[in-house]
């Protein structure tokens, strides 16, 4: 795609065999067009729906047009940044308790693959932030290995649907179908209980409490499964990655751990902090920024055209594939001068002003902006924050990093960390 760009221009056109005119774009005003001013005449395509809505159900990822904003509108009060920091707590009691765990596998062995170890440390910081107490760590570990089962294969749908026939023909499919009867059987079990409770400040308790504007009515059991399922699809595997490459890029860079842990000490101290204080962190910010801008979770995406349309001198048909392609976005060199290069001052006030809004957009933009955005970037920062105070850590040489696009942009061959005794 890249030489492409350079061949073609900021968006060109292109034929597949299953799909004759995809428009493929890294220029902000198109995608602004696409995601934001013309929001309505373009769709997601309804293949990703039927496969993720099949296992998991159609919550807020999935869901289109008057439903979707009905659910967006009904959520939003649980995912501000004032209700998301209610949830420190369980995310700091889960991170240290998983850092105490890996403090013992370092003492046989002190080279890890970190984005292994990411991953299930998300997992459980999230189920802890959603479910609460509800989860024993058994259960937690039992519910991680039936949802991660699904989502590996759901991936792989995802890449490529006509997937599912050949699931149907050997069999595979029912397997799968039961993993989801399970889960969901576990957890509407679980919703059920804890309907008879007194409220919790976990995000559970506060998708409990949401009502629809028209009837004041909450949602129902299967809602809060569907939506609380959602967000593991759409939260557990970017939040690793986007870890992985976070340290990555922290490991190169050992200046800017020194800056990170000095502010640290400067706004917080030794206590856990609060919401606002991390949002005070001003050059961790920057430093996030920067690194969401290299390595962007939604590196790419997609929409089919309802109706005709026309955008910066292009003619966009009707049933056209058009693709913002965000990581080609966040490396333009016209946007970004010296992109491949790491540097957070690029994220300063004064850098910020007068560049296009949708230049920078690592959780997506417009109405379907990634509506766990605060929780994605609370949980990443308390344990980014946490690992450095803790540990000192190195990249493993000789160890050969490179990108692995799937439905996050992941590390191939996973990223080999050495810590320090």
């Amino acid at each position: 795609m890249n030489r492409n760009l350079k061949k073609y221009g900021e968006t060109y056109c292109f034929s597949l065999r299953y799909s004759k005119v995809n428009i493929i774009t890294i220029d902000p005003d198109v995608i602004q067009h696409f995601l934001r001013k013309n929001e309505d005449n373009y769709k997601k395509p309804v293949a990703d729906n039927e496969v993720l809505g099949h296992f998991v159900g159609k919550g807020l990822l999935l869901a289109t047009g008057e439903r979707h904003d009905a659910h967006r509108k009904l959520m939003s009060p649980g995912f501000r940044p004032k209700s998301i920091g209610r949830l420190i707590g369980l995310m700091d009691e889960q991170i240290d308790r998983y850092f105490s765990e890996m403090d013992q596998r370092l003492e046989k062995n002190p080279t890890v693959i970190i984005d292994q170890e990411f991953s299930d440390l998300t997992f459980r910081v999230m189920t802890r932030a959603i479910y609460g107490d509800d989860m024993n760590q058994e259960e937690i570990l039992d519910f991680s290995d039936r949802f991660q089962n699904l989502q590996k294969m759901m991936i792989k749908l995802v890449r490529i649907p006509r997937l599912l026939k050949f699931y149907q023909m050997t069999g595979q499919t029912k397997f799968y179908e039961q993993v989801a009867k399970d889960n969901n059987a576990y957890l509407n079990q679980l919703i059920a209980a804890r309907r008879k409770q007194q409220p919790k400040e976990d995000l559970l308790g506060m998708l409990l409490s949401c009502r629809y504007e028209d009837s004041d009515e909450g949602m129902s059991d299967d809602q809060l499964r569907e939506e609380t399922l959602t967000l593991f699809v759409a939260g557990h595997e970017t939040a690793a990655n986007c870890l992985s490459w976070i340290v990555y890029i922290l490991a190169q860079h050992p200046e800017v751990i020194k800056k990170i842990l000095a502010e640290y000490a400067e706004v917080i101290g030794d206590k856990v902090p609060e919401f606002t204080q991390l949002l005070q962190m001003d050059y961790l910010n920057r430093v996030f920024d920067e690194c969401l801008r290299i390595y962007p979770p939604s590196w790419i995406t997609n929409r089919i055209a309802v109706e005709d349309d026309h955008v910066n001198g292009f003619d966009i048909p009707k049933g056209a594939r058009v693709i913002p392609f965000i990581y080609g976005l966040h490396h333009s060199e016209r946007l970004w001068p010296d992109a491949e290069t790491f540097n957070p001052d690029r994220f300063t006030k004064e850098e910020r002003k007068g560049r296009h809004n949708f230049a920078h957009m690592p959780f997506g933009a417009g109405p379907r902006m990634c509506i766990g955005r605060h929780f994605a970037t609370l949980e990443m920062k308390m344990i980014i924050l946490k690992m450095l105070k803790r540990y000192r850590f190195s990249l493993v040489e000789n160890h050969k990093v490179e990108l692995l696009p799937s439905v996050t942009l992941k590390p191939a061959n996973g990223i080999k960390l050495r810590f320090e005794s």
